[in-house]
């Protein structure tokens, strides 16, 4: 989710809620009426903390407009230093095709060269980065969610590292392999064993 439409939704749930308007609160519009004081002060306080916490996310947001649409930005009000870049990039048929055919990453990477487009592609290194490591944490916390669910209740914490650093693993193990040496014969009445054959 945008940081930016979560901080507006937070706005908008804390003035209705101060109007006695539970419409995005199902269980709160049910219970109606329904003193909403409290959630409303914890909807403030968290409004708070998100500003807080995220006030460069509006002073850079054109900054990261530039990374995922180099194409669609305009060049005049671009930084300076990525003007011409920008132009070049902009006016290039075979870097927009390239561009619809590949993920983000992969065109910065292949098309976008050192020598050509120094600030452009420093730029998307930065952002990348960024991003990189919010959709990685997004990723968790949704395996997760989806791992630890109601069905699987017993489920512990410790349990649950293991399946986490499974699922988020990019290596496949030969699950067969390691049984017939007796690597995993430990593991058997463990989460692990499941967890290789869930996904």
């Amino acid at each position: 989710m945008n940081v930016c439409a979560f901080q507006a939704k937070l706005r908008l749930w804390e003035f209705q809620l101060n109007q006695q308007n539970c419409a995005h609160f199902p269980s709160l519009n049910a219970n109606q009426p329904i003193d909403v004081t409290c959630y409303s002060t914890f909807i403030s306080d968290l409004s708070v903390q998100f500003d807080i916490r995220f006030a460069d996310v509006e002073k850079y947001q054109r900054e990261f407009s530039y990374f995922p649409s180099p194409f669609g930005v305009n060049n005049i009000e671009a930084p300076e230093e990525m003007q011409l870049e920008l132009i070049e990039l902009q006016n290039s048929v075979q870097l927009k095709s390239r561009y619809r055919d590949l993920s983000l990453v992969e065109f910065y990477q292949k098309y976008l060269t050192n020598d050509k487009f120094p600030v452009l592609r420093k730029h998307a290194k930065t952002i990348a980065v960024l991003v990189g490591s919010t959709y990685v944490c997004e990723q968790l916390f949704s395996r997760m969610k989806y791992t630890k669910n109601k069905l699987r209740t017993r489920l512990k914490d410790d349990h649950l590292e293991n399946v986490m650093r499974l699922s988020t693993s990019t290596i496949s193990p030969d699950v067969i392999r390691l049984s017939k040496d007796g690597r995993i014969k430990n593991y058997i009445n463990n989460s692990l064993i499941l967890v290789f054959f869930h996904y």
